[in-house]
């Protein structure tokens, strides 16, 4: 089994009526919204734990914009399980997007290998960044990073809020 993650662009009023459903429900309609908008779902595949690695030096949920990847209002909530607790879904409103976008914006590829520190990444093993050597990883990771911060610089222009969800 391989836990990818989409983000799903919606409005606020959509994360409020999502945070009155039973776990069940949320997905369902999860389900919905993105054979509804696929067009509009950004599809991170397995990158988003090497993303949220180089943008905070940490596998663990982190406070702030920049550990938004692992972050934000977990939806749908049931009993705490931590095994799934991880993976519920999660949502950023509309402000949160434009803070992330703002987080983002400065970290450019350049900056990103600036800092990029090849042992730790590797010691990291980090999931779904695969066998490469850290340089290749990285460049792979740059061919989903990229995209991502178009993507929530467009939805921050656009005043939509994400959702974060593992399939």
């Amino acid at each position: 089994m391989s836990i990818t993650m989409d983000l799903i662009p919606v409005i606020d009023s959509q994360i409020d009526a999502l945070r009155q459903q039973a776990p069940k429900e949320v997905s369902a309609r999860l389900r919905t919204i993105g054979v509804d908008f696929w067009d509009s779902v950004f599809e991170m595949q397995k990158g988003w734990d090497g993303i949220h690695y180089l943008l905070t030096g940490t596998t663990r949920e982190t406070d702030g914009p920049l550990g938004y990847l692992k972050g934000g209002l977990v939806i749908g909530r049931g009993p705490q399980e931590d095994d799934v607790w991880a993976y519920m879904p999660r949502a950023l409103y509309s402000h949160e997007v434009r803070a992330w976008w703002k987080a983002l914006e400065p970290l450019t590829e350049e900056v990103l290998r600036a800092r990029f520190d090849p042992a730790a990444f590797q010691e990291a093993n980090l999931y779904g960044v695969g066998t490469d050597t850290p340089a290749e990883a990285f460049d792979c990771l740059m061919g989903v990073y990229n995209p991502f911060c178009a993507f929530v610089r467009q939805n921050a222009d656009a005043g939509k809020g994400l959702i974060l969800y593992m399939l």
